[in-house]
């Protein structure tokens, strides 16, 4: 049978097949029970016979000691030695009884607990096959939502927006800053870096956390089995799923900036006072505007260094999260230091770039920055901010292509179905193979419990082995 390509189909193929497992495993168990049942009357019968050729024997040994002479007792001798043969006869006859009775116990149970194990996972199975088919037709609804229009026509709005009156309000605002060809002393460009370096401790620690999920999963699929692959299989299908139902909230997200961006580009300019403009671009002191943005370039040197700084104390946690993965978990950091000079010099590394950052801090002249972002009204940071939140919305829509949410969505599906199919047929085998081993060890057990009797049996009684 082909893979199943989605989870629908994988989880009602799966419930199929252990509906069906399991009604085998029912008239397995019965017909166990009857073999079961029928061994026990055998057993039973055996212990009877057995009993009654012991009395035999018994009342044949009594009367011969009954006999005043020797010559008086060789019919008694005979029909003694015939009981004899009887009984011990019957006492193989229990034997053979015995262990049949146990064979038969032993498969009856073993499809017993077979149908106790699949019980429960076909109730698990069909939860899951009615759970996969609600989301799936959830999912359905915003695959159409997100590829019919208008929604599927919101990217090129976006775009259109970002060019119209997203270029009016970044002209408007923008034309309040000050400006500078040079991006190392323009005003806007260092804000919007130091918005960006602001971010930069999320970011890092995202940056980590992906790598962490990575060792893991390298770890993990060392094994070769399907099983341990799953997890990141399912985390990238759910990471699908959200981007599909995140655009299909886009809408409002679009509505919002737009209406950011006509309220910019309708506000009257300037909003700066006469004041607030000299202030802010001092247009008849160049001395104090070059003296702003020479402060502006060394404080771009001072945020360029911790930029290095946290990319090097990512790396280096990324480097010993690969070295503790490949030794031995004992290990501390200084042990794993000892053994590989090139984590060593990572480690190093951190406080050379923290020292470059003090560095280039000491160069900066905080105070002359100071005083000039102060010159910036809070409602003239709140415009930018505004600006620039709507702007990132608008880019992220127009960037999306819903056919590829879409294709995403049904690629990513398909590999987590696949893999949990071949889940499932390596249960199937490690059932296999542990019940397999559950019925050769309890066979062992039985033999050797029956090993004496069943030696006696062969060698005395000439009993079949």
């Amino acid at each position: 049978m082909a893979a199943p390509t989605t989870l629908v189909q994988f989880w009602t193929e799966e419930a199929v097949r252990l509906g069906n497992a399991l009604s085998q495993a029912g008239t397995t168990l019965n017909a166990a029970g009857a073999a079961e049942s029928l061994a026990s009357d055998r057993f039973t019968a055996a212990g009877k016979a057995l009993a009654a050729e012991r009395d035999k024997v018994e009342a044949k040994r009594k009367a011969l000691a009954g006999i005043p002479t020797y010559a008086d007792g060789n019919p008694l001798l005979a029909e003694m030695r015939t009981a004899v043969m009887a009984m011990r006869a019957a006492a193989a006859e229990s034997v053979a009884a015995d262990a049949d009775l146990r064979a038969k116990r032993a498969k009856r149970q073993e499809a017993s607990a077979k149908v106790a194990d699949l019980t429960p996972r076909l109730a698990e199975a069909k939860k899951a096959r009615d759970a996969a088919k609600l989301a799936s037709d959830k999912r359905q609804a915003l695959v159409d939502k997100a590829t019919t229009a208008p929604l599927k026509d919101l990217p090129a709005d976006a775009t259109a927006l970002i060019a119209g009156d997203g270029a009016a309000a970044k002209a408007a605002v923008e034309g309040e800053f000050p400006k500078n060809a040079a991006p190392a002393k323009d005003f806007l460009a260092r804000v919007r870096a130091r918005r960006q370096l602001g971010a930069a401790t999320a970011t890092t620690a995202a940056t980590v956390a992906t790598k962490a999920i990575d060792v893991n999963k390298t770890w993990d699929e060392k094994t070769t089995r399907a099983a341990a692959k799953t997890a990141a299989l399912q985390r990238a299908f759910d990471a699908a799923v959200e981007d599909l139902r995140a655009f299909t909230a886009a809408p409002s997200r679009f509505d919002a900036a737009n209406a950011v961006l006509k309220s910019l580009v309708a506000q009257a300019r300037p909003s700066l006072t006469p004041a607030q403009k000299d202030e802010l671009l001092s247009p008849a002191d160049a001395a104090r505007v070059t003296n702003r943005e020479n402060a502006l370039a060394k404080l771009k040197d001072r945020d360029d260094a911790q930029v290095v700084a946290l990319a090097t104390r990512a790396a280096y946690d990324q480097a010993l999260l690969d070295a503790q993965a490949a030794a031995d978990p004992d290990k501390t950091e200084a042990e794993l230091w000892a053994a590989d000079a090139a984590l060593k010099a990572k480690f190093d590394l951190i406080a050379a770039k923290d020292a470059l950052v003090a560095a280039a801090d000491a160069q900066v002249a905080m105070p002359v920055l100071q005083s000039w972002f102060a010159a910036v009204p809070d409602a003239l940071w709140d415009q930018l901010e505004a600006l620039d939140g709507a702007s990132a919305d608008l880019a992220a829509i127009a960037a999306t292509v819903p056919a590829n949410l879409q294709a995403n969505l049904v690629n990513r599906e398909k590999a987590l179905a696949e893999n949990l199919d071949a889940v499932s047929r390596e249960r199937r085998l490690e059932d296999l193979l542990r019940a397999g081993l559950t019925q050769r060890t309890a066979g062992l057990a039985e033999q050797l419990d029956l090993d004496a009797r069943r030696r006696q049996a062969a060698a005395r009684f000439v009993a079949e082995v």
